[in-house]
């Protein structure tokens, strides 16, 4: 059942990333390097329009911070099955409750997933996760994933 979440988290994560470079960003807290936020498709009250790196998607992006590194155990660069390169995070127990707390909450919505304070993705939420691991993909290269991978640990 782990694994299968894993998948599908895997699978919404990919249909939904891009990466490249993006003139909005929201300075990073507390100089986290990876932060996940609440999002919408919509602008709310409080948030703040972004571009998703690489593409022409809109999304707006609040200020309270489900996750950042703190809440990150460990890093690990590798690839996906199709051979592009990917982070796997692995959360600390705390993390582990923020998110899936955050993920049963935002059920129908946006997580944005932040890195040096610029949406490299928003996966929309289907379920509630329960898992201690997620993965990040996208159209980043293997060099800026061993930068963000290396920079973390």
């Amino acid at each position: 059942m782990k694994y299968l979440k894993y998948l599908i988290l895997s699978l919404f994560v990919n249909a939904f990333l891009t990466s490249c470079s993006s003139t909005q960003e929201i300075k990073p807290d507390h100089n986290s390097m990876i932060e996940l936020r609440e999002a919408s498709n919509v602008l709310e009250k409080g948030y703040m329009e972004m571009i998703v790196e690489g593409s022409d998607r809109t999304i707006y992006v609040g200020d309270e911070i489900i996750s950042s590194d703190e809440d990150i155990k460990s890093m690990e660069s590798g690839f996906d099955p199709q051979g592009f390169p990917i982070i796997v995070v692995t959360l600390t127990e705390m993390g582990k409750i923020k998110f899936s707390a955050a993920t049963k909450r935002l059920i129908k919505k946006y997580i944005a997933v932040l890195i040096n304070g610029k949406v490299v993705m928003a996966p929309f939420v289907q379920e509630q996760l329960e898992t201690d691991t997620f993965v990040i993909s996208g159209d980043l290269t293997l060099e800026e994933i061993d930068e963000i991978v290396s920079g973390f640990n």
